[in-house]
């Protein structure tokens, strides 16, 4: 089973009410992926206002903090994660939730930093293999996913 942000897979559940489908998880079986969105899994409407990481804590523009809310969805996830067996991930980068290799830096001002978000950080602490929908091969993300499955290139 491959965890993927399910805005990945179609799902329109971004903070802007749109998907970000991504080639390579598309053309996995379906019965092969687990999608999630720990941001609406918390409750978080769609749309919603858009939230970044700061100091560690999930937070508005306006300073409304969502950090516990994100965090227990999060648990839940990662409990049904194991129970699927979950081999590797494939997450929306820039994510406050899932980003792999950077984030939003807090400001909403758009600049980027090197950093993971929430559920990268959990997965990554499980050794779970993370791929990032700005992988520079998306043909190479989807051969790496079929090894994952144990499955051959097709």
């Amino acid at each position: 089973m491959i965890l993927v942000s399910a805005c990945l897979a179609g799902l329109p559940c971004r903070c802007n009410g749109t998907a970000s489908s991504f080639a390579p998880v598309l053309s996995l079986p379906r019965e092969a992926i687990y999608p999630c969105c720990p941001e609406t899994a918390a409750g978080f409407g769609v749309p919603r206002e858009p939230m970044e990481l700061t100091g560690g804590r999930l937070v508005t523009r306006d300073g409304a903090d969502f950090t516990e809310a994100l965090e227990e969805a999060i648990e839940h996830l990662l409990g049904a994660a194991d129970r699927r067996r979950v081999r590797a991930a494939v997450l929306k980068e820039r994510s406050p939730s899932c980003g792999v290799h950077c984030i939003y830096d807090g400001s909403f001002s758009g600049r980027l930093i090197p950093g993971s978000g929430k559920l990268a950080e959990r997965l990554r602490s499980w050794s779970v293999p993370l791929y990032c929908d700005e992988h520079l091969d998306p043909s190479a993300v989807y051969q790496d996913l079929l090894g994952h499955l144990g499955a051959s290139p097709l």
